[in-house]
């Protein structure tokens, strides 16, 4: 990812995460108050998020001339034999080097099979997500409808234009040659979507989209949502004690928030509870994670997901940050466990075979800052984090 495209995904994420977004219902992670305060300032004579707001439109300029690619464009045909079902291969299993078909697969945790890349509806489908969501926000904050224009016309090139659209289903994700054709753990594939409910609130509040493109996502997201509620791929991932677990609830939270379906929202909204009892420890560890090859990534990933699973629940008024157990377990206790080593206070004492990830842990601290108001989070997020989140300070103190 380069420099420019860090800077901006840092904007967003101050955007999305440092107000309640509670005023304005159609967006759940977004907060239209923020975006009116950072629009103001844009348009006045101050300096305040102007750097941030034209590396934004400058990404969002690229993206306006981009070739938009789909499901269909793959060069690969899911067992189903209709193209516009997603599929991917699962990306930590590798040819089997005993048999001579090199068949079933077998797993290398944390080492990422290159081959998985013939197939291109991951890639495509994460392009297509974060360039949807930027547009709207570009467009919000410019008011140039080409932003809008470009962000509806990738809706309908993805999700519901009949010779480019993907099936809502997750059925063929994170397949695993001579074991299974897709599997649960797919599921995690379409955690993008969350950002899309947001770009469709944002649109919609600022009248960027028409009805048919926004009631066509709804009624898809609808359908998705059901498959994810009744598939065995999707009950799969409900019961999973680790971050795919996690991620599955922030996905159903966000869903049927935007369906309108809040008794399934409220009821995976409250599975954050049972999360932080199920997955940490009272000393703050999350040993489903740590027995991962890349222990502090997967620590840093599933915090993460609760983190914004607790940020969609404060629409319902459930805050994952304020609950504790009665033995002591929280989500303060796991971040206060990988405090010192994400600030290298401490050598990591678990297995971590790849280069550790900064993003994760700077999203995660900036969450539990937003959330919680204590200053050293903050700071700890601009410690783990180049330069790029210098950016930070601008955008929110000056």
């Amino acid at each position: 990812m380069n420099i420019i495209r860090l800077k901006t995904l840092t904007f967003l994420c101050i955007i999305v995460f440092s107000f309640n977004g509670l005023i304005f219902p159609q967006t759940y992670l977004v907060s239209m108050k923020k975006l009116d305060e950072v629009k103001t300032f844009v348009n006045s004579e101050s300096k305040l998020y102007k750097s941030q707001y034209e590396r934004l439109i400058r990404s969002a300029d690229k993206m306006v001339k981009d070739k938009m690619l789909s499901v269909v464009d793959k060069g690969r045909i899911p067992d189903s034999g209709d193209k516009h079902d997603y599929m991917s291969m699962a990306p930590y299993w590798w040819p089997n080097p005993e048999t001579e078909d090199s068949l079933p697969y077998v797993r290398k945790d944390g080492e990422r099979n290159p081959g998985r890349l013939e197939i291109s509806d991951h890639s495509y489908f994460s392009r297509a997500t974060n360039s949807i969501f930027e547009l709207s926000l570009a467009y919000y904050l410019s008011g140039n409808k080409k932003y809008a224009e470009k962000a509806v016309q990738y809706l309908n090139y993805w999700f519901l234009d009949s010779k480019t659209k993907m099936n809502p289903n997750l059925n063929y994700a994170q397949a695993v040659k001579g074991m299974n054709n897709g599997r649960g753990s797919g599921v995690l594939e379409g955690r993008g979507l969350i950002f899309i409910v947001d770009a469709l609130g944002v649109l919609k509040h600022a009248g960027g989209i028409d009805d048919n493109t926004y009631l066509g996502l709804k009624k898809w997201l609808t359908q998705y949502l059901k498959w994810m509620l009744e598939s065995k791929n999707g009950k799969s991932e409900y019961k999973a004690a680790n971050n795919h677990g996690s991620w599955y609830d922030a996905q159903v939270v966000s869903y049927a928030l935007f369906v309108g379906d809040t008794v399934t929202a409220l009821k995976h909204a409250q599975r954050v509870k049972e999360r932080i009892e199920n997955q940490i420890t009272i000393d703050g560890k999350q040993p489903a994670e740590l027995v991962r090859t890349n222990s502090y990534g997967y620590s840093f990933f599933n915090l993460e997901a609760l983190a914004m699973l607790s940020r969609l629940s404060e629409n319902l008024n459930i805050n994952g940050w304020n609950y504790s157990t009665q033995d002591g377990k929280s989500m303060i206790k796991a971040l206060e466990y990988m405090y010192p080593y994400a600030l290298n206070e401490t050598p990591w004492p678990h297995q971590q075979i790849s280069e550790r990830g900064k993003d994760g842990p700077a999203r995660v601290f900036l969450y539990a800052y937003f959330a919680t108001g204590e200053k050293k989070y903050y700071q700890a997020a601009l410690s783990v984090k180049n330069n790029d989140l210098h950016d930070i300070i601008e955008l929110l103190y000056l």
